[in-house]
Order: C-alpha cells, then sequence, then structure tokens
C-alpha cells in the first residue's frame, strides 16, 4: 500500500503541469453562408403555421447582412463578415401574445455526461421613436428537443434565459426551469403556476442576489435592468450606430438606459454541468442567473440540443405610422455560434486531469462488462460498451500529458493488437521526458488495483 500511494503522488506530480480543463469545439455557425435548411424555425402556438419570412408573426433570416441595418461586424466575425441571424416576435400588426424558437438541426449534446459551453455574440435592437410595443425578450436555452416550441407562454420543457431589449419592464433578465417551483426557502407557493414560470429573485438563482436575501419583484428588483448589478455592467448612454441613425432619423437621440444591452455587440454564453448540475449563463463573462441543479433548484431537459429565439411580453405592438420603423429596428441577431466541449477526454471522474483513478473506473467497467455503462465506467464515446475504442481516448489524452515508455506500448499490445498500438502513436506527438516518468507509475498503480 505504501509503495501505490508513493506512485500515485510521483504521477500526481508529473501531471500537475497538465491539470487544464479541456475546450474542444464540436459545433459552430458564423452564417456566412445560407444555412436556412439546418435551422428549425418552430413558432409559437397561437401562431401555428407561421413561416420565416411572411411577415406576420414571427420571421427569421438565417442569411441576413445587418450592416442593410446600421450594425458593424460581430467581433470575431472572418474578414468583417456582417451576416448573421435575424429573428422577430409579434412583428408589428401582429398583435398576439408569441414567440419563435429556433433550434440547429441534426445536432445532439449529451447534457447528462458532458460539460458544454454555448456562446454567441447577440445584439439587441430596438426602436426609438416610441416607448410603446418596444420591449420583448430575446433568449437562449439549452436541453430541448430538436425543432420544439420553447416559448415561455406555452411548455417550456428546458433551462432558459432571456433579457429584454429595451429595459422597459421589471422583469428584464429572466431565468426558466422545469419543473417549478422550489426557488428558496423564503419563495411562497402561490398554486399550481404555469409551465416555465421566471424564477423569482428570492430564489437566489440571480448574480444580483445569490442569497435570494430580498423579493426581486419590482422596480430596481433583482430581475431589473435598473438594479445596481447590471447598471455597474452595462451603463447607460449606448446609442444605435451612427450608420443605423443615418438610416432611420428616428434613432437619433436615442440611447440605452442604465442595465440595458442593447446596440451592441455582447457575448452570451451557456455554461452546463453534468449530471443535473448547475447551469449558468454569463453576458462578456459576467454571471448573470445560475440555475443550481442537484437537490438545491433542481431542472429537468427534455433534449439534447440547444436554441435561440424571441417572444414579446405581452400582444401589444406600436402604435401608428411607428409599425413601419419598428418592423425594421425591432429585432435579436445572433452571429458566430459556437458549442465547446469542455469534459477532457478520458477523464472518468471529472477532475480535470488523466491519472490512475480514471485508469481504475475504466478497467472497473471493462472488467464488469456492465449492460449500459455511463462516462464515470469508462464509456467515453457513448457507444454503449467499455472497449479499445474508450482505451484509446483515455490512452490518447494520457500520451498528450506526456507520451508513453515501451513497457506502456507492449502491454497495449499484449491487450488489443499491433494495429491499437500503430493508432495510439499516430494520435500522441513524440514522447517527453515527463511522460516517460508518469506512464510506468500508472501502470504500476492499475497493476496493483486490479489484483
Amino acid at each position: 500500500m505504501k509503495r501505490l500511494s508513493r506512485s500515485l503522488a510521483l504521477l500526481g506530480l508529473a501531471v500537475a503541469a497538465t491539470h487544464v480543463r479541456a475546450s474542444n469545439v464540436v459545433y459552430s455557425e458564423n452564417f456566412d453562408v445560407d444555412d436556412t435548411a439546418n435551422w428549425a424555425f418552430t413558432p409559437s402556438s397561437a401562431t401555428t403555421g407561421d413561416g420565416p419570412n411572411d411577415n406576420i408573426g414571427s420571421d427569421a433570416n438565417f442569411h441576413f447582412d445587418y450592416s442593410t441595418v446600421g450594425i458593424p461586424s460581430a467581433p470575431g466575425s472572418t474578414a468583417g463578415s456582417t451576416t448573421g441571424m435575424k429573428f422577430v416576435a409579434n412583428l408589428p400588426g401582429t398583435g398576439i401574445f408569441s414567440g419563435v424558437t429556433l433550434s440547429p438541426n441534426g445536432q445532439s449534446f449529451n447534457f447528462a455526461a458532458n460539460d458544454y459551453k454555448i456562446s454567441g455574440q447577440v445584439w439587441l435592437n430596438y426602436y426609438g421613436g416610441t416607448t410603446s410595443g418596444t420591449t420583448e425578450e430575446v433568449m437562449m436555452g439549452v436541453g430541448a428537443a430538436p425543432g420544439s416550441d420553447q416559448f415561455v407562454g406555452d411548455n417550456l420543457t428546458s433551462v432558459q434565459f432571456a433579457a429584454s431589449t429595451d429595459g422597459d419592464t421589471a422583469s428584464d433578465y429572466r431565468a426558466y426551469k422545469t419543473p417549478w417551483p422550489l426557488e428558496g426557502p423564503t419563495e411562497s407557493a402561490p398554486g399550481t403556476p404555469a409551465v416555465g414560470r421566471v424564477q423569482q429573485g428570492e430564489s437566489g438563482v440571480y448574480a444580483s442576489d445569490p442569497t435570494g436575501s430580498v423579493a426581486g419583484a419590482g422596480s430596481g428588483g433583482d430581475l431589473d435592468s435598473a438594479n445596481a448589478y447590471y447598471s455597474t455592467l452595462f451603463p447607460a448612454g449606448t446609442a444605435p450606430p451612427a450608420a443605423q441613425q443615418a438610416l432611420f432619423p428616428n434613432q437619433v437621440g436615442v440611447t440605452t438606459a442604465a442595465g440595458v444591452t442593447a446596440f451592441a455587440w455582447h457575448t452570451w454564453s451557456i455554461q452546463t454541468t453534468h449530471g443535473g448540475g448547475a447551469i449558468t449563463f454569463s453576458i462578456d463573462g459576467n454571471a448573470i442567473a445560475t440555475i443550481q441543479g442537484g437537490t438545491i433548484n433542481p431542472y429537468t431537459l427534455s433534449g439534447n440540443d440547444f436554441y435561440v429565439g424571441m417572444y414579446d411580453i405581452n400582444s401589444s405592438s406600436p402604435p401608428g405610422d411607428a409599425q413601419y420603423n419598428a418592423a425594421q429596428l425591432l429585432f435579436g441577431l445572433v452571429d458566430n455560434l459556437s458549442v465547446a466541449d469542455l469534459t477532457l477526454p478520458g477523464d472518468a471522474n471529472y477532475d480535470g486531469k488523466i491519472n490512475a483513478d480514471d485508469y481504475a473506473l475504466i478497467d472497473r467497467g471493462f472488467g464488469k462488462q456492465l449492460a449500459t455503462p455511463g462516462w464515470s465506467d469508462g464509456d467515453f464515446n457513448g457507444d454503449g460498451v467499455v472497449n479499445a475504442a474508450d482505451y484509446m481516448i483515455i490512452d490518447t489524452q494520457l500520451g498528450l500529458q506526456g507520451g508513453f515508455t515501451p513497457s506502456f506500448l507492449a502491454e497495449r499490445e499484449s491487450e488489443f493488437g499491433d494495429a491499437y498500438v500503430t493508432s495510439l502513436l499516430a494520435a500522441v506527438p513524440e514522447p517527453a521526458s515527463l511522460g516517460l516518468l508518469a506512464a510506468p507509475l500508472l501502470l504500476a498503480a492499475r497493476r496493483r488495483r486490479i489484483s
């Protein structure tokens, strides 16, 4: 036992320099080509049958040149590109409490087993010629079935976050989840709620009041853009771009209220945690809200996709002639979307490194040949069995942390054959001296654990 403990301690020293969180981009979309066919447009139930370009209800354009409304290229765009995804809800003149959900087709992210970060550049725009009918919410969410309606007025079955266009509501920043309530010790239970009811300030969900010490409703509350937390992050006074003002004179003299993110690009992100853990929404790296998950504030997810979209908070539209300009200027934009898998391949215990503990778990899973193995049993590729393909994943990551010794490779050859070793060496750079130390210590630890 003493020799094993010493070996593990030395191994810890060998891999300490590479104890970092992985970040593997598994999906990206910059809308530089027309990807309409690769996105699902799902209107809310009140506007069933609505199409993406019919100028009624909700609309979406998946290859929109936003320079035509005076908006500059989003950060991270290629060669100054100005194409993105534009969406509107309750198009002025519709007058229906409604929304739209937009989700990528053919994608499946294993939120149960892996940790992800969904990111994108987001622009909120509103018409400045009236204060009536211009308050809508742009949303981003995770854990929905592809193509499903996630409008909060219908049947939300995911975790969702939203921000208002102009700050003209007491609930500008919102977090939703199912089931509701279980929002915190001070949150009263007002009977049977609608599905997807917004998390209140007492829940401790919002970074503006993480202890849930005060009620969130009303002016200056935990959800209100006027709250000091938001107004500090997003000071008042942002004007529409000069190019937009030149195109639309009613935008001249318009500036944002404190706490409002309109008229500028901002990085939105949702970071998820495997196994029903915390899901955090951030803007420009600043936490806005966190659904804790677990026993604190559990949630359920109905699928393995993410989505963006927009909804109106009521049925009103700008009055009279203002409707034309509002139709041009009341919208959300998304550009440069990406999904990064933060889970280190082969890290069976999620501690951010590959060591003997991870090998003990995969060896156990391989030996037991469980009927339904999970990530922590060594099924790293999710194919329902622990086999050589999973060892290839963990061995490759170990090799990237330092390389292999001849004895390590000889054992792999005896277990899985020449072709396995050939593929493994092709996937890993030349071994470093650090790896020459780590690999034999790891094998020693594994042999003792197995015996």
